[in-house]
C-alpha cells in the first residue's frame, strides 16, 4: 500500500480533524484514526479517481464522527 497523505477533513459533530490518505494505484481512500500511542488508517470503502474526489469521500465518511 502506497497511500499518500493529501489533506485533512473535519468531523461534522465533533469538529475533530482527520488526516486523509489516498492510494493512486488502487484508488482507495483512507482516514487516519489516532489512538493513544499510535495511529492507523481506516478504509472508507470508497474509491476516487482523483485526489480532490478523495477529499469528498473522506468528508462524507467522517461527517457523523
Amino acid at each position: 500500500m502506497s497511500a499518500v497523505k493529501i489533506g485533512r477533513v473535519q468531523g461534522g459533530k465533533t469538529k475533530k480533524g482527520y488526516p486523509v490518505h489516498w492510494d493512486p494505484d488502487t484508488k482507495r481512500v483512507y482516514v487516519e484514526k489516532s489512538g493513544m500511542f499510535s495511529s492507523s488508517l481506516v478504509d472508507t470503502k470508497g474509491h476516487a479517481s482523483r485526489g480532490e474526489m478523495a477529499m469528498h469521500v473522506a468528508e462524507a465518511f467522517v461527517y457523523d464522527k
